[in-house]
């Protein structure tokens, strides 16, 4: 039982010091990110922009749809191999 523990131990331990010989992320260049550069807003003057929503429009009551039809088959003691009630592919 003791000897159980080291190999945690020892096991832990390779984990630990393998995790600290990740690399490095690279360095970012020089001109990543340059403050002088900025893109250019005209686009967004106050003419552009729509005026706020004050009151939003109301939605109408859903209105349930009609139930379809629906149909079943039962068959028995039908042959397995006649296949005049398998849906062909196409």
């Amino acid at each position: 039982m003791n000897g159980v523990r080291w190999i945690r131990y020892l096991l832990l331990a390779a984990l630990l010091a393998g995790s600290g010989c990740a690399p490095t992320p690279p360095r970012p260049a020089s001109g990543h990110i340059d403050s002088s550069q900025r893109p250019d807003a005209s686009h967004l003057s106050r003419d552009t922009i729509p005026p706020l929503v004050r009151q939003a429009p109301v939605v109408p009551e859903p209105v349930p749809a009609k139930a379809q039809e629906t149909y079943s088959v039962v068959v028995t003691k039908a042959p397995l191999d006649d296949g005049s009630f398998w849906r062909e592919e196409r």
